[in-house]
């Protein structure tokens, strides 16, 4: 807001609160003059004012007072009331107000910088305001700011929003006619086929469209029968190989349906990310980053890869309570259920250079804490559309959905947790779900875990209930029906079965390493050493195993040792790890079991 023509002018303005100074200014309210009147006094305020100054609130001098010390306050008061510089008066500040530094950008615009003085209010940071202000210079730099002489807290848009009979009978367009998974899927094909031809200009990606657009639909939160999901807001990771279309998707949605930021984790700080605590003027100033300042709606995280690894586990309680804090000078916290989708190329190499694409995923994030809260990981190659695909010339396609996809948003972002609710026959396909996902998949990779993939399933289900519109007789509440839950599962299963993904293949291998191959044909070759035992003893004793230290420990020669442990790889007992051999789960209960034979 730079117009000259609001100089020294008082206006209502909706802004965010984005940061302020942790400690306030008192500025003088009212003040006595004490003095000897002469004929000469006629013109000063002080003597009009029968030896006592009062201040407005919205006095542009008001702001001269602000940071200086007690022995320019008299100089301050002179030029500020016509008193005679010459004049021997004394001055007595009787009453002050409480002003408070603030940072703050004006509503849908990114001007964070901002600077208000806000007169005798206590205004929460990260939060929505409407205030009236008047536009001053600030007296040491002349930088615009603003008088803040009253707030009102602000509704954000979702507050707003109500069901009408009309928005409820437009978005039945959404409701598939039939209530099964290959319909539901095939109007989902249908759908993102539109917003490929008329949005994202990304074609034959159905599972990075619907990856990045259940964000979108995705509640705050929600009961699972008495089980109250905390974080029903998505949280997810999109890798792939450059030029495979994550951030035109993201972007253009975003546009689409005009809600939601783009940063770039290139250029992003922690601080810039969530907030941090700096000094600006000798004043220490608590500002908060894009996290917090989009609480309820969403972030695109675009190159998160370039983040520093050790940021990820710095966000870890944002991404698990949704509560931004920030632990300097003193703590700060703020709420932060923010839905965030991080965007990222594999480090330094291909998706195919990799055995499983989703192996890359170790490489950007480091803790498996940090990986198992993803609510899901869908990995994008190179090569998985052809290249005739993509240089085909196509032309718009009518898109019924255009002025009712926005709405639709709104409608899920404003459910609270009591306007969700599964059916019972929904909830046991959760949980039956989850078993079986746990079964299939290894938690070696920890996106999958017998703990809380049914958390994760019944996120992924309320998100497809919402996105076709499934609801009650009031249109007030989503309602999650079983068909929703398979949906969720059939998607879980189409991005970790995928060849870029191979996190079935994956798994299979793992559950392969469970168990000893030929366990009868180990032990019968085991038992073919007379010092058995001692050989056994070995890879009890210890953890990283080479042939130069088996040798050594049975007295055989390095090629009977070769051959012992070649035998062992064979039958899954060993794996390599570097220049060393690490046991296997299965091999490890084997000789625990052979110790007590």
């Amino acid at each position: 807001m730079t117009d000259k023509n609001l100089y020294r002018q008082t206006s209502k303005l909706d802004v965010i609160i984005t940061g302020k100074a942790l400690i306030p200014y008192y500025v003088p309210k009212n003040i006595h003059i004490i003095c000897k009147p002469r004929k000469k006094c006629l013109k000063c305020q002080a003597y009009k004012d029968q030896n006592f100054l009062t201040i407005k609130p919205d006095d542009v001098n008001l702001i001269k007072f602000i940071g200086i010390s007690d022995d320019h306050i008299r100089s301050v008061i002179v030029n500020a009331f016509n008193i005679k510089s010459r004049c021997e008066f004394k001055f007595d500040i009787q009453s002050v107000y409480t002003v408070e530094e603030i940072y703050f950008q004006l509503d849908n615009e990114d001007s964070s910088g901002q600077i208000g003085f806000v007169i005798d209010l206590k205004l929460e940071t990260n939060a929505p305001y409407t205030i009236t202000a008047k536009v001053v210079p600030e007296p040491k730099q002349q930088k615009i700011s603003y008088i803040v002489t009253s707030a009102e807290p602000r509704k954000i848009m979702l507050d707003h929003f109500k069901m009408t009979k009309t928005r409820s009978k437009i978005l039945t367009i959404f409701q598939p006619k039939e209530e099964s998974v290959e319909y539901i899927y095939k109007f989902l094909e249908e759908l993102y086929d539109i917003y490929a031809h008329n949005i994202t200009k990304i074609y034959n990606r159905f599972d990075l469209h619907m990856a990045i657009d259940l964000v979108f639909h995705s509640p705050l939160s929600f009961y699972l029968g008495n089980d109250y999901i905390h974080k029903g807001w998505g949280d997810v990771m999109i890798i792939g190989d450059t030029r495979c279309g994550k951030g035109y998707v993201s972007e253009n949605l975003i546009k689409y349906y005009r809600t939601g930021e783009v940063i770039s984790g290139e250029n992003a700080s922690f601080a810039g990310l969530v907030g941090g605590v700096q000094q600006i003027n000798s004043r220490w100033i608590i500002t908060w980053g894009k996290i917090p300042l989009n609480n309820k709606s969403l972030v695109i995280i675009d190159e998160s890869g370039e983040m520093d690894p050790k940021d990820f586990s710095r966000l870890s309680r944002i991404r698990s309570e949704g509560i931004a804090e920030i632990v300097k000078i003193q703590t700060q916290r703020t709420t932060a259920k923010t839905r965030l989708i991080f965007l990222t190329n594999p480090k330094h190499r291909l998706i195919s250079s990799y055995s499983f694409g989703i192996e890359s995923i170790f490489d950007i994030v480091s803790n498996s804490e940090d990986i198992a809260r993803f609510d899901y990981v869908l990995i994008v190659a190179q090569n998985e559309v052809n290249i005739e695909d993509i240089n085909k010339n196509r032309e718009k396609k009518s898109n019924p959905y255009s002025k009712m996809d926005p709405t639709l948003v709104q409608w899920i972002w404003s459910r609270t947790a009591d306007q969700i609710y599964f059916t019972a026959e929904a909830i046991t396909e959760v949980l039956q779900q989850a078993i079986r996902f746990g079964h299939t998949y290894s938690s070696q990779i920890p996106l999958v875990q017998g703990e809380n993939i049914r958390v994760k399933l019944a996120k992924i289900s309320v998100s497809i209930a919402g996105r076709l519109f499934s609801t009650d007789k009031t249109n007030e509440k989503i309602l999650v029906k079983p068909v929703h839950v398979q949906c969720a599962g059939v998607f879980l299963n189409l991005i970790y079965k995928k060849k870029a993904s191979g996190y079935y293949y994956y798994s299979e291998i793992q559950k392969a390493n469970r168990e000893i191959k030929e366990r009868k044909k180990l032990l019968k070759y085991l038992q073919s050493y007379p010092q058995k035992k001692h050989v056994l003893d070995y890879f009890i004793q210890n953890d990283y195993i080479t042939v130069k230290d088996l040798s050594e420990h049975i007295n055989y020669t390095k090629e009977i040792s070769r051959e012992i442990i070649s035998k062992l790889l064979f039958h899954k007992c060993l794996k390599k790890k570097f220049s060393f051999y690490v046991k296997n789960k299965c091999f490890i209960d084997f000789l625990r079991e052979e110790q007590f034979n």
